[in-house]
């Protein structure tokens, strides 16, 4: 199955712009439109190839070297005019570890499934992975911090000039779930966020005792202030000692395991390959580092100290989507549903998957990519977005234009 059939549509130039955000706590941004073309790609592996415009974006990290890749999906543009624009903004962050493979593979695409919708849909590689560390030169992270303060901000503020919509919706995985709620006070002051989706993301961490040790054991080394930025080859340790064992990991006896990253037999062969030998990347010690702070000191923080989650707290009137697995090890439910308790939102929504839905357990990556995820999981966040929808059919008369463009 080929992922990617190019239509014969034309389409513009590969072309520069430089987006101006009229808010000071949005950065200025150089975007680069590196491809553009219509695709054929499916939602899902039941489903037909449908036309997409997919854009690979190069955005400029302001007063940094090299730049993040992220990639741009929505209706082809004759789709969006008929119908009236585009139904709102829609960003993916993936977690720790991954990349913009957490969210699309050649059966399954939760991005396209959203884009499908109406939405206009942005899939980034954060620094350090994927196609921003192999093709744009993008720093090393040392820390989260600068997920949070530099990276999203930078996407933000392209995707509403892109878009020409006002706000955006984050929806976050894991780690990228604790980046999306750090980063929806600022984003919430700018004036251009419309909701956060998190999904088996990290509120609380740790409560998982295998993993707990683990994080034990990182925070102590911590404290001796090693290179933040020396990298842990993971996906060159998934491809020799992950892969070559995929069927025992996916036998039922595996979800016994205290770090499995999917319930046994949930997701198909083809989709957990594509997922362990293109998302799994590699990632900094300096990230690793403070997950494990985060778990044993049990919230997170920035590294000068400042609390996220006290300032995630004043966030009061943007929506907020908590999704979660039961049989999640890696991120258990109980870590996820502390979102819920501490929010002060006042449209808070919590779903919690369990044998009832599909007669399997549900894990940390099969929420998202699972076979059975199209049917109960992509629904909610459907559901949930069409009741905001309102809001940003509102927004569709504030629109933020570039001082120049290229």
């Amino acid at each position: 199955m080929q992922e990617d059939h190019q239509a014969d549509t034309p389409l513009p130039a590969p072309r520069t712009v430089h987006a101006v955000h009229p808010s000071k706590l949005l950065p200025n941004v150089t975007v680069e439109v590196c491809t553009s073309e219509i695709v054929e790609q499916r939602i899902d592996r039941h489903h037909a190839p449908r036309p997409f415009l997919k854009e690979l974006l190069r955005v400029d990290l302001p007063d940094e070297e090299g730049g993040l890749a992220v990639t741009r999906k929505s209706l082809p543009p004759e789709e969006v005019a008929a119908r009236g624009g585009y139904e709102g903004v829609v960003l993916f962050i993936h977690g720790y570890a991954q990349n913009r493979y957490t969210w699309h593979t050649r059966a399954r695409s939760l991005p396209n499934f959203v884009a499908s919708l109406g939405y206009d849909t942005y899939n980034v590689d954060l620094r350090g992975q994927g196609r921003s560390r192999r093709e744009f030169g993008a720093p090393m992270p040392h820390h989260p911090d600068e997920y949070i303060e530099r990276d999203i901000p930078a996407v933000v503020s392209a995707a509403i000039w892109m878009s020409g919509c006002a706000r955006v919706v984050l929806v976050g995985h894991s780690m990228g779930g604790a980046v999306s709620y750090a980063v929806a006070p600022r984003l919430h002051e700018a004036g251009v966020l419309a909701g956060v989706a998190t999904i088996a993301a990290v509120f609380g961490f740790g409560t998982n005792h295998f993993v707990r040790q683990l994080c034990r054991v990182g925070s102590n080394f911590a404290r001796t202030e090693p290179p933040g930025d020396l990298s842990i080859p993971l996906h060159l340790l998934s491809k020799r000692f992950i892969a070559p064992f995929l069927g025992l990991l996916d036998h039922p006896a595996s979800s016994a395991l205290p770090f499995h990253g999917w319930y046994p037999g949930t997701v198909e062969d083809d989709v957990l390959r594509q997922n362990l030998e293109d998302g799994l990347d590699q990632v900094t010690l300096g990230v690793t580092l403070a997950l494990s702070e985060w778990a044993i000191e049990g919230y997170f923080h920035a590294h000068d100290g400042r609390d996220y989650v006290e300032a995630f707290q004043a966030v009061r009137d943007v929506p907020v989507l908590i999704l979660a697995g039961a049989q999640d090890v890696l991120l258990t439910p109980r870590d996820a549903e502390q979102a819920v308790r501490f929010s002060r939102s006042h449209d808070v929504t919590w779903r919690l998957f369990t044998e009832e839905h599909g007669g399997h357990g549900w894990g940390h990556l099969d929420i998202i990519l699972g076979t059975d995820a199209p049917r109960f999981v992509w629904p909610e966040l459907e559901t949930w977005l069409h009741r905001i929808e309102t809001r940003w059919h509102e927004d569709r008369k504030e629109t933020y234009s570039p001082v120049n463009t290229e």
